[in-house]
């Protein structure tokens, strides 16, 4: 799992690695979204401190057997202990999506991934299908 942004030191962020080429892909997608977000973020919860996870992952292998469930709990367990208050974070996954709403974030929007353009203009997921979505989701610990 990675917790990849600290609001009190945003330069800790994964996101700020210019070499790596999923950040750009994602900063191509995210960046634009990211405004919205915010806002509605920043609507429904009032602490300006808070911790994100994003691009959380098991292996195909190993799916169906809780882990990635027993990641987010050892992760908000890990957060809350260290005093952050919210938690919000990108579930790109529907197994995820579905382990994020049982752990009790609340949906504060959603992206289609068939909406999603590079700056190019390109489609980055010219495969998606019309119901695969982005949920940005925020809890509080």
């Amino acid at each position: 799992m990675n917790i990849v942004a600290d609001s009190r030191n945003p330069q800790s962020s994964v996101f700020h690695n210019p070499r790596s080429e999923i950040i750009k892909i994602f900063n191509g997608m995210y960046g634009p979204l990211e405004k919205e977000a915010n806002q509605i973020f920043r609507s429904r919860f009032t602490s300006e401190f808070y911790s994100e996870f994003v691009f959380t992952s098991v292996h195909s292998d190993y799916s169906s057997q809780g882990i990635a469930t027993e990641m987010y709990q050892r992760g908000l367990k890990f957060l809350k202990a260290k005093g952050y208050p919210v938690i919000r974070g990108l579930f790109t996954h529907p197994g995820t999506q579905r382990i994020g709403q049982k752990l009790g974030f609340q949906e504060l929007c959603k992206f289609y991934l068939t909406d999603q353009a590079g700056a190019d203009g390109q489609k980055l997921f010219p495969e998606a299908k019309e119901d695969e979505v982005i949920l940005y989701m925020a809890k509080s610990l």
